[in-house]
C-alpha cells in the first residue's frame, strides 16, 4: 500500500515537471522563432557548418603562423650560430655573410647586429661597426656591450667626448667593469682632464684591471709634476 502511494507521488511529480517544461517551451517558442528569423538563421545545418568552417580556418591560419615562426627562428639561429663559430675561427668574410643572412631573416635581431658589428670591428670597418652597435642599442638599450664597443671605437677615432658619453652609459649598466673605467680614463686623459683620468684609472685598478694599475702610476706622477 505504501509502495503504491510513493509510486503515485512520483508519477504526479513527473507529470508536473513535464507540464512545466512544455509550458515554458510554448511560451518561449514565438520569441525564439522571431529571434532566429531576425538574425537570418534560416538553416541550422548551414549555420553550424559555416561556424565550424570559420573556426577551422582560423585554427589552420594560426597553426600556419606558428609553423612559419618556428621555421624562421630555426633559420635565424642556424645562421647566427654559424656566424659565431666562423668569427671565433677568424674566418671573418664568411662570418659576415652568415650574420647578413640572419639580419635579413629578422631585422629586429639585436644579437645578429652585434655579431656583425664585431666582425666589422675586427676587419677595421669602424663606421660600419659603429652603425651596427648603435642599432643594437636601439633594439636593446639595456645591453651594456654595444656601449663598450662604441666607446672604444670613438676613442680609436679620436672622438673623446663621444667616447666618454657611451662609456658613461656602459658603466651605468655594468658598474664593476674595470675595462670600461680604464678606457674612459684614457679618453679623459686625451681630452686633457688628468684628474678624471686618474680617478677612473684608480677605480679600474681597484676592480682588478691590471693594465690600469700600471697607467695609474704614470698619471699620479704627472699630477705631482703639475702637468695639465
Amino acid at each position: 500500500m505504501s509502495d503504491q502511494k510513493n509510486q503515485g507521488h512520483r508519477d504526479y511529480l513527473a507529470i508536473v515537471v513535464f507540464i512545466t517544461v512544455l509550458a515554458v517551451f510554448i511560451v518561449s517558442a514565438p520569441y525564439l522563432v522571431k529571434t532566429i528569423q531576425k538574425q537570418g538563421f534560416d538553416d541550422p545545418v548551414t549555420i553550424v557548418s559555416r561556424w565550424l568552417n570559420t573556426h577551422k580556418e582560423k585554427y589552420l591560419d594560426k597553426k600556419k603562423d606558428v609553423w612559419a615562426q618556428r621555421k624562421k627562428n630555426t633559420e635565424l639561429e642556424k645562421h647566427f650560430a654559424t656566424g659565431r663559430r666562423l668569427y671565433k675561427r677568424k674566418i671573418y668574410n664568411r662570418a659576415l655573410q652568415e650574420f647578413d643572412k640572419a639580419i635579413k631573416i629578422d631585422p629586429s635581431s639585436f644579437k645578429a647586429y652585434f655579431g656583425r658589428g664585431r666582425v666589422y670591428l675586427k676587419t677595421g670597418q669602424y663606421d660600419e661597426a659603429i652603425a651596427d652597435f648603435k642599432m643594437v642599442i636601439k633594439l636593446k638599450p639595456d645591453y651594456s656591450k654595444p656601449y663598450h664597443n662604441v666607446g672604444w671605437l670613438y676613442y680609436q677615432e679620436g672622438k673623446y667626448v663621444e667616447s666618454v658619453r657611451y662609456l658613461n652609459k656602459a658603466i651605468e649598466l655594468e658598474p664593476n667593469n674595470g675595462w670600461a673605467y680604464y678606457t674612459r680614463g684614457r679618453s679623459h686623459f686625451k681630452k686633457g682632464d688628468l684628474q678624471m683620468a686618474l680617478r677612473d684609472t684608480k677605480k679600474s685598478c681597484t676592480l682588478g684591471y691590471q693594465q690600469a694599475c700600471t697607467v695609474q702610476k704614470k698619471y699620479e706622477n704627472e699630477v705631482r709634476e703639475g702637468k695639465p
